[in-house]
């Protein structure tokens, strides 16, 4: 007798999302007709490189299959899309999936995308952010950012509402977004991390302001300044690749850098104590 089935959705919907993988759920849905689109109503999508097909492009009929079918009722607290190293993927799909999740994740977005098969090139299609109004947690990590350099493009008028966390590793993107975006767009954002990030022209200053930014993990090539006006910002870390730091933070206590001796370190500030640490 199958006691398991005779439970509530609620209890099944629980046992579904312990699994911590979309695919494995939708696969119990050939356990009989009382299982069959559970499955499409869970309150997150996952799928990781342990979801991988032995042909990688059919990893990514997995998750266009998993987007068409979720319920789309009620917003989804979570969407993680975790890639095989293997899989070939096009800007146009990556912006797919994050147009979705744009559309229907309230909480966290987390994709991580392969690195491409490509060359350096400029004239690759960017990978469009929208505008994810209620988005907690955006992480967006790419393949190793001298084989692809997707620029991430806010689309104007738009913001980030509820968003608190971004993280951004190995991309290409122009300094004017990731100044709007940042001094703009997300009134609530307290941790940004960027990593293995080059702008797309010459190298330029960069201002960041913010009113609630408290967290900063800077490593961006091409910058040729660093200006910060975040009177809420506590930590600080930045690269030796940036050669000046003009820093307008009260509560900033302490600032790590990686090589003391290729970065020049000038600060402007009223805090009581600036630790610098390597």
């Amino acid at each position: 007798m199958d006691r398991i089935s005779s439970l509530p959705d609620e209890l099944l919907r629980r046992i579904l999302v312990s699994l911590h993988s979309t695919r494995a759920a939708a696969r119990t849905s050939l356990l009989s007709r009382r299982w069959r689109h559970l499955w499409t109503d869970l309150p997150e999508i996952v799928l990781g490189s342990d979801d991988a097909a032995p042909q990688p492009a059919l990893f990514i009929d997995l998750v266009d299959a998993a987007l068409a079918a979720s319920s789309t009722t009620r917003p989804l607290p979570r969407l993680e899309i975790v890639m095989p190293s293997s899989s070939y993927i096009s800007s146009g799909i990556a912006s797919s999936w994050l147009r979705f999740a744009a559309q229907h994740v309230a909480g966290t977005i987390d994709i991580r995308l392969p690195a491409q098969d490509q060359p350096y090139l400029d004239n690759i299609s960017p990978v469009e952010l929208p505008a994810c109004d209620r988005a907690t947690s955006i992480t967006i990590v790419y393949g190793r950012w001298w084989r692809w350099h997707p620029c991430l493009y806010p689309l104007p008028g738009k913001s980030f509402a509820a968003l608190t966390r971004l993280t951004l590793h190995h991309t290409r993107m122009e300094a004017w977004d990731l100044e709007t975006l940042v001094s703009s767009r997300c009134p609530r954002l307290q941790i940004l991390e960027l990593r293995s990030i080059s702008f797309a022209f010459a190298r330029r200053p960069l201002s960041l302001r913010s009113g609630s930014l408290v967290s900063l993990f800077f490593y961006v090539r091409g910058t040729l300044r660093l200006d910060i006006d975040a009177p809420r910002l506590e930590e600080l870390e930045v690269s030796c690749d940036v050669e000046t730091h003009i820093i307008s933070a009260p509560k900033l206590t302490e600032v790590k850098r990686r090589r003391e001796d290729s970065l020049a370190l000038n600060c402007i500030t009223s805090a009581s104590l600036i630790k610098l640490t390597n």
